[in-house]
C-alpha cells in the first residue's frame, strides 16, 4: 500500500513509470549495476540504461566509477524534496510564461476588439414616435461631449422637451457645442436662446444660412442624423449609428461647421440633439 502511493506521488512529481521502477529497484538493491537493475526490474538492459542517465540528469542517482559500473539511489526523502524543488521551478516558469503569453493576448483582443467593433456596427432608424425618447436616454448617457447642428425651429421644440436631461448632462461635465442657423427674426432666435439658462460648458454658434442638416454627436461614438431637417422632431424619423467610419465623417464635418460659425453673442445652454 505504502509503495503504491510512493510510486502515484513520484508520478505526480514528474517521474516516468519507467523512472519511478529503475528508481525503487535501486532502493531495494541499494546499489547496484546496471545488468542486475534491469534483471531486478524486469525491463530491457538498454532501457534501464537510459532512464538510469535521466535519473542521474535529475539528481536522483549518482554513478559509482568501479568494475563493472554501478549505481546508487539518493534517499527517498532526498528525492521528493529534489522532486518537489524541481516542480516549484517549473511552476514558476509556467507562471511567468503564462504572464507573458496574457499581455500578448490582451493586446491581440484589443485589436480584434476593434474589428469586432467595426464588424458589430449598427445602423437603427428610430420612428418618429420615439425620437423624443430615445434622445432623451442618449443625453442621460452621455459623459464628455454633445455636439449637435440643428434649426433654430428644431431647437425651439427640442429645449423644452429635453431641458432637464441637459441641465444633468451639463452637471456631469457634460460640454455642449451647438450650430443653429441664424433667423432673419432676430427677436425670434433672442427668445428662444434667453429660454435656456446659462452655462460655460455650452458653447453656441450660428450661421447665416438655412441649412437642411440636423444631426447630434454623442460622446465622438455615436452619431443621429434626421431624416428631415425641417420638420418637428416629433414628425420625422431619426437614423441612430455608431459605426466608427460615419461618426468619423459627421464629426469632421461638423468640426469644419463649428471652424466657420459665428461666435455666440448671447450665452446660451444646452439643446439636446438632433
Amino acid at each position: 500500500m505504502v509503495e503504491e502511493e510512493l510510486v502515484q506521488i513520484l508520478t505526480r512529481l514528474g517521474l516516468t513509470i519507467s523512472q519511478v521502477k529503475v528508481y525503487l529497484g535501486l532502493i531495494g538493491l541499494k546499489q547496484a549495476s546496471g545488468k542486475v537493475t534491469a534483471k531486478h526490474s524486469k525491463m530491457a538492459r538498454q532501457e534501464v540504461y537510459r532512464v538510469l542517465a535521466e535519473l542521474q540528469e535529475k539528481g536522483l542517482v549518482e554513478k559509482i566509477i568501479a568494475r563493472p559500473t554501478e549505481f546508487k539511489p539518493v534517499s527517498i526523502e532526498d528525492c521528493l524534496s529534489i522532486l518537489i524543488a524541481s516542480k516549484k521551478r517549473e511552476v514558476s516558469e509556467n507562471q511567468k510564461k503564462a504572464t507573458i503569453l496574457l499581455r500578448k493576448f490582451k493586446k491581440e483582443n484589443s485589436n480584434i476588439k476593434s474589428q469586432i467593433q467595426e464588424e458589430d456596427s449598427q445602423f437603427i432608424p428610430i420612428p418618429e414616435r420615439e425620437v423624443i425618447k430615445k434622445v432623451k436616454r442618449k443625453i442621460e448617457n452621455t459623459r464628455t461631449t454633445l455636439d449637435a447642428i440643428t434649426t433654430l425651429n428644431r431647437f425651439s421644440q427640442f429645449i423644452h422637451n429635453v431641458n432637464d436631461e441637459c441641465e444633468k448632462a451639463l452637471e456631469r461635465g457634460v460640454k455642449f457645442r451647438l450650430i443653429i442657423n441664424k433667423s432673419d427674426n432676430e427677436n425670434s432666435l433672442i427668445h428662444v436662446t434667453k429660454s435656456v439658462p446659462k452655462n460655460p460648458l455650452f458653447n453656441l454658434r450660428y450661421i447665416n444660412t438655412s441649412h437642411r442638416v440636423a444631426l447630434a454627436i454623442y460622446d465622438k461614438k455615436e452619431v443621429c442624423i434626421s431624416i428631415s431637417a425641417t420638420a418637428a422632431p416629433n414628425e420625422t424619423p431619426i437614423l441612430m449609428s455608431n459605426n466608427p467610419s460615419l461618426v468619423e465623417i459627421v464629426q469632421s464635418y461638423f468640426e469644419t461647421s463649428w471652424l466657420t460659425a459665428m461666435e455666440d453673442t448671447l450665452s446660451v445652454t444646452p439643446q439636446a440633439c438632433e
